[in-house]
């Protein structure tokens, strides 16, 4: 939930720059990204309830993570092409929409959920929210406006491997 929460966080914060950085597309364009980040993340989080009533948790997560981690792969394999951009944050936005409830979801099937334990979860995810953006922010002036996504990515597949070793065990 940290890597998660970091991400998202992150990619919404960072992505106008980005946008700026990396493209030749105005402020207008950048902003334009970020609210297409959003607009897919609504609409998403709106669809996943239904979704919720027919999957699994975990199926959900691993449609979600796999999707947000594509959908990155796709900005970072095509940089500068705007319409990779487009697409690439709207994937991530719909993506990652569900995730967080998703995985409460999912840790209250596989855990007795306390208070105690649900406020490690919370405070994990504050954490995540202020550490990772904190990181890019850091990174973006000498590694370039590339490293941001690269981490977003970087931390989404690091959430995979650990989602991969919490079904194994």
């Amino acid at each position: 939930i940290f890597l998660y929460v970091g991400s998202e966080v992150g990619f919404a914060g960072w992505i106008y720059t980005y946008t700026l950085k990396q493209t030749s597309a105005g402020a207008t364009t950048a902003a334009g990204i970020n609210a297409a980040f959003w607009a897919g993340f609504t609409v998403s989080r709106l669809l996943s309830i239904p979704l919720a009533l027919r999957l699994k948790p975990d199926k959900i997560l691993w449609i979600d993570l796999i999707g947000t981690a594509a959908s990155l792969l796709l900005i970072l394999l095509l940089p500068g092409q705007i319409w990779a951009l487009w697409l690439g944050s709207i994937g991530t936005g719909a993506f990652m929409a569900s995730v967080f409830p998703t995985i409460l979801n999912d840790a209250q099937t596989r855990m007795h959920m306390s208070s105690g334990t649900t406020s490690l979860f919370f405070a994990g995810a504050s954490l995540g929210g202020m550490v990772l953006p904190f990181l890019m922010g850091q990174i973006i002036g000498p590694y370039g406006p590339q490293a941001v996504i690269l981490t977003v990515f970087a931390a989404m597949v690091a959430a995979l491997i650990l989602f991969f070793f919490v079904i194994v065990a």
